[in-house]
């Protein structure tokens, strides 16, 4: 049986036969040609996507912190979101109310910050106006001010986040920060006068 076995080894050698390690599966992995390595056997297998060795040839599918050597930052598919910038609009025609910001209709279909805002800060400009700027800030204790850039100069308030006139010191619309919702903030707006045009403006939140 071993003349055999010899025989038929140089018969394989001498024809220049490749192995497919099915029907020669003694053969080295240098000379497979199909079929696929288990991953017992040092393979990939089945396995789809990082492989992960165990140091005696045996591979597995390879987890987010084996990739990182556990470093913690791999958990995560991307970089938690800390801080968001929406556009929206307040129409200063619009009577005395409130605004959830943001919101669809305002906010170019944008509803939600995705988490709980803490602080803020915002700026922008009426649309028939275009000396008045505005720039905000607002802390957790709900603190509040703004400045405004009107014709005859700038004017601080100290008691309201907005402050938007239509050119004039007697047509204006005047918001104040008044709650920090779950993934949402409330503007309460106030109208004096009977101001015109639209309020475009940026407002940052930070979680």
């Amino acid at each position: 049986m071993r003349k055999i076995g010899a025989f038929l080894a140089l018969l394989l050698a001498a024809s220049g036969a490749s192995a497919d390690g099915i029907h020669n599966p003694q053969t080295n992995a240098s000379a497979l040609t199909t079929g696929t390595v288990a991953a017992a056997r040092g393979g990939a297998g089945t396995v789809n996507g990082a492989l992960k060795g165990n140091g005696s040839g045996t591979v597995s599918q390879a987890a987010c912190a084996d990739l990182s050597n556990a470093a913690a930052g791999c958990s995560s598919t991307s970089l938690p979101v800390t801080s968001l910038a929406v556009t929206c609009t307040r129409d200063l025609s619009t009577a005395t109310s409130t605004q959830t910001i943001p919101n669809a209709t305002d906010c170019g279909g944008v509803t939600t910050f995705g988490f709980q805002p803490s602080a803020c800060d915002a700026d922008g400009a009426v649309s028939n106006n275009t000396f008045i700027v505005f720039s905000a800030h607002s802390g957790p204790s709900l603190s509040q001010w703004s400045w405004e850039y009107l014709t005859g100069g700038p004017f601080f308030e100290p008691t309201y986040f907005m402050a938007p006139a239509d050119g004039s010191t007697t047509n204006y619309q005047t918001a104040q920060l008044t709650a920090y919702n779950a993934t949402t903030l409330t503007l309460s707006w106030t109208k004096t006068g009977s101001p015109t045009g639209t309020f475009t403006f940026v407002i940052r939140c930070f979680k």
